[in-house]
């Protein structure tokens, strides 16, 4: 089996059963920058059914910050550069209309989560510009 994805019917099942439950698009209120920990993060990511693809890589505060990706196409980038927005593949990866390498998250399809709300993203960017605190 494909560690690299969960299988379809999984992931169909879990995308409706947080569908129906109505916290797919939970906010998070995480407070002005310089207040946002990590565990408010993964809580965002975890609304985002990140691991529903990512089912190999666990939603760690190490497995993100200063760790670099290990796939292609985008091995070797950094997933969460402290204080650099711009430069953190993740806010890449999330953010509408930035460049990134490989395809946005979450994947464009109704099997995956939901988009991030402006409320999501600025409490990810927050974290990252104030250093990505644990």
């Amino acid at each position: 089996m494909n560690r690299d994805r969960a299988p379809p019917v999984l992931v169909l099942l879990t995308s409706l059963a947080v569908q129906l439950a109505g916290c797919g698009r939970a906010e998070t209120s995480g407070g002005p920058p310089g207040e946002v920990r990590f565990a408010q993060v993964k809580e965002v990511l975890d609304s985002l059914q990140c691991t529903s693809c990512h089912d190999f890589f666990p939603l760690t505060y190490s497995a993100l910050v200063d760790a670099p990706a290990q796939r292609q196409p985008c091995l070797g980038e950094v997933r969460v550069i402290p204080g650099d927005v711009e430069g953190s593949l993740l806010w890449k990866k999330l953010a509408p209309d930035v460049a990134v390498c490989g395809g946005k998250m979450p994947a464009a399809l109704p099997l995956f989560g939901p988009p991030p709300t402006p409320a999501q993203l600025e409490l990810i960017r927050a974290w990252i510009e104030d250093g990505a605190r644990q």
